[in-house]
């Protein structure tokens, strides 16, 4: 390239790649804030037993939003950093939430034990002669 054509690229950069990636910047911060607030919030207030979760999150929520996010740069290099975000955030999001099931699933075992046990308690009380079933 020519002098002239490396100017204007230099001042595309400048004024056009530039300040979309940081105004991309602020607003990634702020899904990523969201998305993980969300999250919290599901799997916090949702039963221990619920299995749907994670999925239900990622295709509703999760997914929407970043492709929102995605659709919002105009120039290919805007496009190239918004999809390494996305795709580093969409990683940290999956081990978490895949984490935190996991924690779930445990937390209700030690729950349905604890249920089935003071069923069983509250049968054999109503119907001594069940002790053995």
């Amino acid at each position: 390239m020519n002098r002239l054509g490396d100017a204007v690229a230099d001042r595309r950069e400048q004024f056009i790649v530039a300040p979309e990636i940081n105004k991309g910047a602020a607003l990634f911060a702020e899904y990523q804030n969201e998305m993980t607030k969300q999250w919290n919030d599901i799997a916090a207030k949702s039963d221990v037993n619920d299995v749907t979760i994670q999925n239900e999150f990622r295709e509703k929520t999760f997914t929407p939003t970043m492709e929102k996010f995605l659709n919002g740069f105009q120039t290919g290099e805007g496009k190239k950093w918004a999809e390494s975000q996305v795709a580093n955030f969409n990683q940290h999001m999956l081990q978490k939430t895949t984490a935190d099931m996991s924690e779930r699933a445990g937390r209700a075992a030690v729950l349905n034990v604890d249920r089935m046990k003071d069923a069983q308690t509250v049968r054999v009380m109503n119907d001594p002669s069940s002790y053995n079933d």
